[in-house]
């Protein structure tokens, strides 16, 4: 048996490729939908109150702190889910350290003293041991930070 180069045919081939094409499209604004609404969000906070910011439900929350303050508190909060806060423009904020490890603390690593983070600093943070559905809020640990000073 010998392989018949003319077949499948370019008009097939283009076909064939049109359907797989639209087909893909199909499945990734699908998929896109759910990662946007489901698994990550962005959102800019202009204003911390009671020294609070809240983690939302998606798995990756990225918040740009827009404003000055205080945070010593994340609200909310599944086992497992990270935050990224990123500090805006001419902005300056303290994450609070906490080394109680309860209901929504931040636990900062290294010397145990509060974060003073500044324009464009970024502190990435995961929820351990948070369940919503018994009311059991976890707390922050830091995973990692970048800060540009």
């Amino acid at each position: 048996m010998s392989l018949d180069e003319t077949v499948p045919a370019d008009s097939a081939l283009l076909s064939t490729h049109a359907e797989a094409i639209r087909d893909t499209r199909e499945e990734v604004n699908d998929l896109v939908a759910v990662i946007n609404g489901q698994v990550a969000s962005v959102t800019t906070i202009d204003t911390i109150t009671a020294q609070t910011i809240a983690a939302g439900t998606q798995m990756i929350a990225i918040k740009f702190i827009d404003t000055d303050g205080t945070v010593t508190y994340l609200s909310g909060g599944t086992d497992g889910q990270q935050v990224i806060i990123k500090l805006m423009a001419t902005r300056s904020v303290t994450i609070a350290h906490s080394a109680a490890k309860t209901s929504g603390d931040i636990n900062l690593n290294g010397d145990g003293t509060d974060l003073s983070a500044v324009a464009y600093d970024m502190l990435h943070l995961v929820n351990v041991g948070g369940d919503p559905t018994i009311g059991i809020l976890g707390y922050w640990a830091e995973l990692s930070r970048k800060l540009w000073a």
